[in-house]
């Protein structure tokens, strides 16, 4: 079966293209909001580019005629389209709103005795919200996405 591939591009981004606050200071941690992750923009766009090239090519090949002969629709020779590239930062963000949940509540309900650094683990993924909140880094992630709709992967 096939899903929304914009999806799982959206939790590699979330996963891939963020800085996190390296320093672990246990005070600070535990009594402050943890600091905005900052988007590496230059990872989103060539993993959006690979992506959008690596996508045409798999539907092309999977699209040609019984003959071996030209794709049966020309719609089908698309990468990343417009649809996906607009979703993508609304896809991110829920994404990383789902990790932090889950790391919530697999760390401090389903197993209240889970160490203190998984109990954390679902900062990470605020501190991503916290980013895909910013209309700055959305407007990043757009013109990234934008910029990688109909990349055909012919002139590599």
């Amino acid at each position: 079966g096939r899903g929304p591939l914009v999806f799982d591009v959206a939790s590699a981004a979330v996963g891939a293209c963020f800085l996190h606050d390296a320093v672990v200071d246990s005070v600070r941690l535990a009594s402050s909001a943890p600091q905005r992750a900052a988007l590496k923009v230059e990872c989103l766009r060539k993993m959006l580019v690979a992506y959008s090239r690596g996508r045409r090519r798999a539907v092309l090949l999977e699209s040609l005629s019984p003959e071996g002969g030209r794709p049966r629709s020309a719609s089908v020779c698309l990468g990343f389209t417009k649809a996906e590239a607009a979703a993508l930062p609304g896809l991110m963000e829920a994404n990383a709103y789902a990790c932090a949940l889950y790391r919530f509540y697999a760390f401090h309900v389903a197993d209240p005795g889970a160490p203190r650094g998984a109990k954390r683990s679902y900062r990470e993924m605020q501190a991503v919200c916290l980013a895909l909140g910013d209309e700055e880094v959305v407007a990043q992630i757009r013109e990234a996405a934008d910029a990688a709709v109909g990349i055909d992967g012919s002139a590599e």
